[in-house]
């Protein structure tokens, strides 16, 4: 092997942590999570149908709803049963939406064997004429505080939900789309593409600005140079999308609360190892060997780290 590991000796060496692992699987809140312990707690009526792992995402993601006057809308409600999860999990005074193309499902609203759903809509999630006029007809109108997507499990749905909900998605609001499985599943990879690795995601902020350029020359030039260096946002995307977030079998997609103005570089510290200009140029190529040739006229972006 010629001293070099490989990945699967990478992953078994022993003695490499300085604490134990955390068990996979295991919750990471303490006292455990709402969520999992109410779904232990089902042993008779409406069907709760989840993978187990879903339950710390929800809860990652949802937990600052929890005893406000949320509004969740829950696209595939089946049995009915995760809509009185909901009710548990978010409290009295939330607002419990569910959508279904069955009409059996209108028997769930209001009726407290189901948590006392708020609204029911009936009506095919791939149609996003449908998908608009039901968040609208929420009041106060596009008051959608999460949504979650747990329908028909099939690209062109999915797609026709998100490009019809996001933009009435509630400010802060949260998008989860669940049970992407599949080699083959397209839709994580289209939201990878289009709102991180395309030119307007968030993965490509300006540094071309004359501003910007002009403040990261001077920040990579002076190791005491605490200015921030700001790179505006290309697009809506940028400015919105808080981040995404992909789990197993899940994509979550979080709303900023206000526009973002950008992101923001700035270095504290006197001390750089190597000096800031060799660390520079290390990621521009090799070091200069006389101090003359370090200057261009390309703007030298630093990295933050």
């Amino acid at each position: 092997m010629g001293g070099r590991l490989s990945l699967h000796s990478q992953m078994v060496e022993p003695g490499l942590l300085s604490r134990p692992p955390v068990a996979i699987g295991a919750s990471p809140y303490s006292g455990g999570n709402p969520l999992s312990k109410y779904f232990d707690s089902v042993d008779a009526g409406p069907g709760i149908w989840k993978w187990s792992h879903y339950f710390d995402v929800y809860h990652k993601h949802l937990a600052r709803f929890r005893g406000t006057n949320a509004t969740i809308v829950e696209i595939g409600i089946y049995s009915g049963g995760s809509l009185r999860l909901w009710r548990s999990y978010l409290g009295p005074h939330a607002r419990i939406v569910g959508v279904d193309i069955s009409p059996a499902v209108r028997v769930y609203e209001r009726n407290p064997a189901y948590g006392s759903p708020d609204h029911i809509f009936v009506g095919d999630q791939a149609n996003g004429s449908f998908i608009r006029e039901m968040m609208d007809s929420l009041s106060p109108k596009g008051h959608v505080d999460i949504l979650l997507d747990d329908g028909g499990h099939e690209l062109h749905q999915q797609n026709a939900t998100l490009h019809a909900a996001w933009q009435r998605l509630a400010r802060g609001g949260v998008y989860i789309c669940e049970d992407l499985l599949g080699i083959n599943h397209a839709f994580a990879r289209e939201v990878y593409e289009n709102y991180v690795a395309a030119p307007h995601g968030l993965n490509s902020f300006d540094a071309s600005r004359r501003a910007t350029a002009r403040c990261l020359r001077k920040q990579a030039a002076n190791p005491l140079n605490r200015q921030s260096c700001l790179y505006p946002p290309l697009s809506a995307t940028q400015a919105w999308t808080a981040g995404v977030s992909f789990y197993p079998l899940m994509v979550v997609l979080e709303k900023n609360p206000a526009a973002s103005p950008g992101l923001v570089t700035v270095k504290h510290g006197t001390k750089w190892q190597p000096p800031l200009h060799q660390f520079v140029a290390g990621h521009r190529g090799p070091a200069p060997r006389h101090p003359d040739a370090r200057r261009s006229t390309t703007p030298a972006v630093a990295i933050p780290g």
